[in-house]
């Protein structure tokens, strides 16, 4: 074979490869570009699977809370029901005769207590400090004692309710008709207060509204709680979630409704 025959033999063989060449590398790219489609489509529908895991995770977070509020409104609801069954009670209390008869006794006292300061303060008036304490300046406790009752005879004498000042006016000879008149009215004013606080009976509305305010602290508190889950509720937004996973859907040629 001659040398220039041999040379177009090897050109055209060397042609041959080059299209054999080409031709698989089209292959190749068509099977690569078919290939990568598949693979987006798993990642899409991977994506898209785990998106749906997360809405299914917040709605079943959302289930949960929404039981809870259910259950706080019940809780809430009964509290409430039970508060106006006690309010009601200490309305019914109020209107006894029990509770009347309290109350007339209570303004009696009070008006006692004012009458028997009075007194007190009006024995204060016919005692003659400067006599008593020119008695007993050289005295120490003595004079302790009268200078106490001359700057705040009322709180002093309501401690004994006049023993010591009245031990120092009888050593002092100051004692008369008139310090022991009012001395005797003062005595029976306080027994007849003492007598009119044992006659009271118990009142009972006191540890009722004890309990309303219990009740009424723990509302608040289930409310508390109440807007808290709310608020727990408005944060787990799957709208979002959902457009996304409609958008993936999408563009693997799947139709949402």
């Amino acid at each position: 074979m001659s040398y220039e025959r041999a040379t177009i033999l090897i050109g055209k063989e060397m042609e041959n490869i080059k299209e054999t060449i080409r031709g698989f590398s089209k292959e190749i790219i068509e099977i690569f570009n078919k290939n990568k489609n598949i693979v987006d489509s798993f990642r899409i529908v991977s994506l898209v699977k785990t998106k749906l895991n997360k809405i299914n995770e917040i709605e079943k977070n959302i289930g949960n809370i929404n039981e809870t509020l259910t259950s706080l409104d019940k809780k809430i609801s009964n509290k409430k029901e039970e508060n106006k069954e006690i309010v009601e009670e200490i309305e019914k209390i109020k209107k006894s005769s029990d509770y009347l008869e309290n109350l007339e006794k209570q303004g009696k006292i009070k008006f006692l207590k004012e009458e028997l300061e009075k007194e007190i303060l009006n024995l204060k008036q016919i005692i003659d400090f400067r006599t008593l304490s020119n008695f007993f300046h050289i005295f120490e406790e003595e004079m302790k004692i009268v200078k106490l009752h001359r700057e705040d005879f009322l709180t002093e004498f309501k401690k004994d309710y006049g023993e010591k000042i009245l031990r120092l006016i009888n050593e002092a000879g100051l004692n008369n008709i008139n310090i022991e008149e009012r001395i005797k009215q003062i005595k029976s004013k306080k027994e007849e207060i003492e007598k009119n606080i044992k006659e009271i009976k118990k009142d009972t509305t006191h540890e009722l509204y004890s309990e309303t305010t219990k009740i009424l602290l723990e509302i608040g508190n289930l409310n508390n709680e109440k807007a808290r889950e709310e608020k727990r509720r408005e944060k787990l937004n799957k709208e979002e979630i959902i457009e996304e996973v409609k958008e993936n859907i999408k563009k693997i040629g799947g139709e949402v409704e």
